[in-house]
């Protein structure tokens, strides 16, 4: 459409005379003989060369806009072109891998060993006769909380991982301590249950070694993160002075949309062997009956959390049950600040992340044993399919905030659920 307007707009100003100017006889009769392309040369107008060569270039550089607007159009399809065909071919070398992989039982997580502090760090405080250099571990749980000490052997598997992990470390002859590392806002009930018993067995073993074993967060432990810090025993759980921890409880939570379904004739047909097998169905109310049921796995749940922390804490089941129904209790799903959860003896210390490992290479280790010590960080291998999980999760992380990033803003969120 432009080529045309322009064609016609520079066949007009060539066949429009300057003012004053006289044409000859075979000047008049080529315009005349010599019609525009396309119109008439009365339906332009009586306009003047200066007017013409106006429109001229406004029309132009409308033309170019729009090309450039092709342009990039263009450009934005065949990117998401790309990241699409990306996200494929990971999904589909992934499949392959899991297709084409041995079957039958695989062998425990692999576990990785990686010098942490880079140096060694004297043991203030050794005595004379100490001399050997001692090994701390560093456990990391980061993220959401999920998997099954039976499950698969993945290294997002955070009970197996930690199994694994922790009997790593007490094959070290040397071992001098250890450090479970938790930044998380929780996550499954059995996940977080089930960690934090492998954590509080392995503290019983090890102090038959006589060696200690604390729980750090340098962010956030929140409900199922902290579950798992109880585990490391009262006197053993310290965080960074801008870390916040607790949100103690458990929440179930679920999509329902019966009320829409009424409001515009939607209907979901159940057929079910008993009154409580469709409990959570999106399109069917919530009976009291169920709500009933789902209170009591709630409940049941809840009190073994209030048992990790009453015995770790050293604070009595009553007061805790009676703190989890209080605007402000310690146990209603709130969380604290590190000076604040120090105040209600949720944490037993304040420790600056900088400072931590300088620290505990003099509060861990066996005085009479160690006169140095380095830090070992336990880390579970990857696996190829875990990498191209991750690969493909952060691309599409990348290209669906990019997408949504008007729509959606949002800080980094402060909230832990066990679910």
């Amino acid at each position: 459409m432009f080529d045309r307007v322009v064609d016609i707009l520079s066949w007009r100003k060539k066949k429009v005379p300057e003012a004053g100017a006289v044409l000859t006889e075979a000047e008049k009769t080529e315009s005349v003989s010599q019609p525009s392309p396309g119109v008439s040369v009365s339906a332009l107008g009586q306009m003047s060369v200066a007017e013409f060569e106006q429109a001229l270039t406004r029309i132009e550089v409308a033309k170019k806009v729009v090309e450039v607007r092709e342009q990039h159009a263009g450009m934005n399809r065949n990117r998401v072109k790309r990241l699409f065909r990306g996200i494929g071919l990971a999904a589909l070398v992934g499949a392959l891998f899991a297709f084409l992989s041995p079957s039958g039982p695989k062998e425990k997580l692999p576990i990785d060993k990686v010098a942490a502090a880079g140096v060694l760090l004297p043991v203030v405080g050794a005595l004379p006769g100490a001399s050997k250099t001692g090994h701390i571990a560093i456990i990391k749980i980061s993220g959401g909380i999920g998997g099954t000490l039976h499950g698969p052997s993945v290294a997002s598997n955070t009970p197996l991982y930690l199994d694994t992990a922790l009997k790593t470390a007490e094959e070290d002859p040397d071992l001098a301590g250890v450090i479970i590392e938790i930044d998380s806002p929780g996550g499954g009930v059995s996940a977080s249950e089930q960690s934090y018993r492998i954590v509080k067995a392995a503290r019983e073993r090890l102090a038959k070694r006589k060696v200690k074993l604390i729980a750090y967060t340098s962010v956030g432990a929140y409900s199922g993160g902290y579950y798992i810090a109880m585990g490391a025993g009262q006197g053993n759980f310290y965080a960074d002075p801008g870390a916040s921890v607790a949100n103690i409880g458990v929440i179930m939570t679920m999509l329902n949309t019966s009320a829409l379904g009424e409001k515009f004739g939607i209907t979901e047909t159940i057929v079910k062997s008993g009154p409580l097998k469709s409990t959570g169905s999106q399109w069917e109310k919530l009976t009291p009956e169920q709500r009933t049921m789902l209170q009591e796995s709630i409940d049941d749940s809840f009190k073994l959390f209030l048992e990790a922390v009453s015995e770790s804490r050293g604070i009595d089941m009553p007061t805790l049950v009676r703190e989890s129904q209080l605007p402000v209790g310690r146990t209603n799903g709130g969380w604290f600040s590190a000076r604040r959860a120090l105040d209600k003896k949720l944490i037993d210390g304040i420790i600056p992340v900088e400072d931590l490992y300088k620290l505990q290479a003099s509060a861990l280790p066996d005085q009479q044993k160690f006169k140095n010590v380095e830090f070992v960080d336990y880390r579970a291998r990857l696996g190829v399919f875990e990498q191209l999980t991750m690969e493909t999760g952060r691309i599409s992380g990348i290209f669906m905030r990019n997408l949504f990033s008007e729509m959606t803003h949002r800080d980094q969120p402060v909230r832990s659920e066990r679910e």
